[in-house]
């Protein structure tokens, strides 16, 4: 007689049918879809040759020629440049604000008018794969994720580069097609070839920081349990001793345990996942499937009954695990409705819904009927069910009965990745650090990108996180305003622009950009055209305990600024060519220029070398005066010009001025108005149309040297 109760711990797959569960909710009776088949024209240009003809044939069975939505459109009359252009910047707009309808009609509009345009297949492809994540139809989830394939294969295809960010839009979109199938041989064919796209996606330079961290769920639904385990304890290792625990690390870690069998071990990985993230119901539902299989099936049933309490939608594989539970304490009736449940909130149909339907016709007393159900579950049982698969398949050789020979759809071994050129730029590991700490010295080329992750250290709980601050330091200051920086958002998914002043990023919202275990990703670009040197980057984070003390994690107090004196670290020289406008007559630095008379429509510019003349002898200028003396009162009542040459964008700037002391500090840092060797460009001409006489043009400059030594220049400095 075919045993109802496992006689062991049995493993329950994490993601057999949370793959197929629906999320979000419908895209508003999908009016979209009606304008869609009229705009959107997802065939390649011709001539792209992205996926070969055999593959695509072979995949035709998945992605039908059916699934294309609409008629293939051709522009009516040919757009300007400047059109496409305003199309693309609305598309983007569009994106950021997470309306994928409109933008998919504006990609559309764009690769029509401009075939050749990699990016646009790939945005289109994009805005895809993010309308899947509130589709109720499995069909409408498929056909997205056939043609974010498509785009996918054709900007890889026209790209003259690799580019990570495509082979993981085809990695997302074979992942999800892959949890639509039915037979385990077609989903592991389709898992394979994610993972393949996902591999060369993590090995080029990609927008995704946490991508890897799905690496160990991929490895495990092809079986790959010791590679996952392998995986998940290299990354968490990554983040160095003395880091605080990550809840997302340690769950994966929990999941891989448990697919191996050592449940103990998930259950404390588990556990320490839910104590930094007690609300994550992902964590609550494989502690319940740990202690299932741990035979504690009555504790098991009433943590489910509370979740399902606390979260009864869109969880159809939680009402199958209790089904299981049910029917194996003999309750039929309330295991046939939680199935029926199960159905109406999950895509999933097979697996473990076919094994508990096995147990009940066995228990009826319906012999064959149970070994066909149970037969039909072995096929279904996708690889990350783990144990569960050996227990079907051991029960199958029990009853003299064997697994059903399922042929797959289609062969499908690869997508067609040709090997990586050996010069194609691979990704640049992140710079880790912990929140104390700071990165010391950085150089960035032009249009070079570093990504630095502070990992909280242990004892980091805060209750409430109230601000966030990073600091990029210079002691050329204003060298940080040819730096982009973005900070990752695990509520968009992705990075997020920030706008800081003069190197001091002050972020408010900061729990937007901090995970719940205290991560905190920082992307920093150089958008300069010459190398950029940073003395240091930090960040500090103001927070509050439970009991409403305030908490500061990041630097020690007092925090470092760029407007406070420069922190030890080696002075580095910046390039010894300094720019001086043509033209400029150099200046006495201590008696000015003596008496001038400015005629209108003539410009008069004039070089001070305030310092001694050597590279990098100035380090930053606290202050800078500038005296315009007029020759009389008169004069004085006028209107001049009075700009300086800014160093670091190497033109003119700070427009303005008037008589007596002009004053730049704080506002205008004088690193970008004072050379690091002391030059000093100012250009008057007149505002009005008569000439004005000018008794004396003087500067004053307090600098701090490479010494960390106040030193003042000028006017004065005898």
């Amino acid at each position: 007689m075919r045993r109802s109760k496992p006689s062991r711990p049995l493993l329950l797959g994490l993601g057999a049918l949370l793959g197929f569960v629906l999320v979000g909710c419908p895209l508003g009776a999908f009016a979209l879809l009606g304008a869609f088949d009229q705009e959107i024209d997802p065939t390649p240009p011709p001539g792209t040759q992205a996926v070969q003809a055999a593959q695509a044939e072979a995949e035709s069975w998945l992605c039908p020629a059916s699934s294309i939505i609409g008629p293939i459109a051709t522009p009516v009359s040919p757009a300007s440049a400047e059109e496409v252009t305003d199309w693309k910047t609305e598309a983007e707009g569009q994106m950021q604000d997470e309306n994928y309808g409109r933008a998919l009609v504006l990609w559309d509009q764009v690769i029509r008018h401009s075939p050749g345009d990699h990016q646009a297949y790939f945005n289109r492809a994009l805005s895809y794969l993010e309308l899947t994540w509130n589709q109720r139809s499995l069909e409408e989830y498929r056909e997205y994720n056939c043609l974010a394939r498509q785009d996918s294969n054709v900007a890889i295809d026209l790209a003259d580069r690799p580019i990570g960010d495509y082979y993981y839009t085809r990695f997302r979109a074979y992942d999800n097609l892959s949890k639509t199938v039915e037979y385990r041989v077609d989903q592991e064919q389709l898992s394979e070839i994610a993972l393949e796209n996902m591999l060369i996606a993590l090995d080029l330079p990609n927008r995704y920081p946490w991508a890897r961290t799905g690496l160990p769920y991929m490895l495990v639904r092809l079986g790959r349990y010791a590679e996952a385990q392998s995986e998940v304890a290299r990354q968490i290792a990554e983040r160095g001793e003395g880091a605080a625990p990550n809840a997302g690390l340690h769950n994966t870690l929990g999941y891989v345990l448990m697919h191996q069998g050592d449940y103990p071990a998930a259950l404390e990985h588990t556990q320490i996942a839910l104590s930094i993230c007690p609300p994550c119901t992902n964590y609550k539902q494989q502690r319940i499937e740990i202690l299932y299989h741990m035979g504690q099936a009555q504790q098991a049933l009433a943590e489910l009954d509370a979740l399902l309490a606390e979260s009864p939608d869109y969880a159809g594989d939680r009402y199958v695990l209790r089904a299981l539970m049910e029917q194996e304490m003999g309750d039929t009736q309330a295991a046939m409705r939680d199935l029926d449940l199960g159905m109406a909130n999950s895509w999933g149909r097979g697996g473990l819904r076919f094994y508990v339907l096995s147990l009940a016709a066995e228990a009826d007393g319906r012999h064959q009927e149970a070994v066909q159900l149970l037969q039909q579950a072995e096929a279904t049982m996708f690889r990350d069910a783990g144990a569960f698969l050996e227990r079907i398949q051991a029960e199958l050789a029990q009853l003299g009965a064997s697994p059903s020979q399922v042929t797959a759809s289609a062969w499908m071994s690869t997508t067609p990745i040709p090997p990586l050129p050996a010069d194609v730029p691979r990704a640049r590991p992140p710079l880790r650090l912990p929140h104390s700490a700071s990165t010391g010295p950085i150089r960035l080329q032009p249009d070079e990108t570093l990504d630095i992750h502070f990992v909280p250290e242990t004892g980091y709980s805060p209750a409430w996180i109230s601000s966030l601050r990073l600091y990029l330091l210079s002691y050329r200051v204003s060298l940080v305003e040819n730096v982009e920086v973005w900070a990752h958002s695990d509520d968009s998914r992705s990075f997020e622009r920030i706008n800081g002043n003069k190197g001091d990023y002050y972020i408010g919202r900061a729990g937007r950009y901090i995970s719940n275990s205290g991560e905190i990703l920082f992307r920093i670009h150089n958008l300069g055209s010459q190398e950029l040197y940073l003395d240091d980057v930090g960040m500090v984070l103001e927070a509050i305990r439970a009991d409403g003390l305030p908490l500061t994690y990041g630097f020690h107090p007092p925090a470092p600024t760029p407007t406070l004196p420069r922190p030890t670290s080696t002075p580095r020289p910046t390039p010894d060519l300094i720019t001086i406008p043509e033209g400029a007559v150099p200046a006495d630095p201590e008696a000015g220029t003596g008496p001038l008379t400015l005629v209108p429509g003539q410009d008069y510019v004039f070089h001070f070398q305030l310092g001694p003349g050597t590279p990098a002898s100035i380090q930053s200028t606290e202050r800078l005066v500038i005296y315009l003396l007029g020759s009389s009162p008169a004069e004085e009542r006028t209107y001049i010009h009075l700009e300086t040459w800014d160093h670091v964008r190497q033109g003119w700037g700070t427009r303005g001025g008037h008589w007596g002391e002009n004053v730049y500090e704080g506002y205008y840092p004088g690193s970008q108005l004072v050379s690091n060797k002391g030059d000093l460009v100012i250009r008057l001409n007149p505002y009005v149309d008569w000439a004005i006489e000018i008794d004396n043009l003087l500067v004053t400059a307090v600098v701090r040297d490479q010494e960390g030594n106040t030193v003042t220049y000028g006017y004065g400095s005898g």
